[in-house]
């Protein structure tokens, strides 16, 4: 029952981002980040590519658009 809570309080975060890279219709990758307010600051929590695409820069390029605020 702990378990589930803390799970929805996850879920529930307002400040949790998740997304999804895509080329076309074809999963590239995703990420996730949480915003930190008071300290103005954004923490990229994880983020990968899946293997058949990775070697092929879209990491580097996803982690280029986080960092650059402007996202997917």
């Amino acid at each position: 029952m702990m378990k589930r809570v803390r799970e929805q309080k996850y879920v529930d975060n307002k400040n949790l981002e998740t997304g999804i890279m895509k080329l076309d219709k074809v999963l590239i990758g995703f990420y996730e980040q949480e915003f930190h307010k008071l300290n103005n600051e954004i923490e990229l929590i994880q983020m990968g590519v899946l293997k058949e695409h990775q070697g092929k820069k879209f990491g580097s390029l996803l982690l280029i658009c986080l960092k650059s605020g402007n996202g997917l």
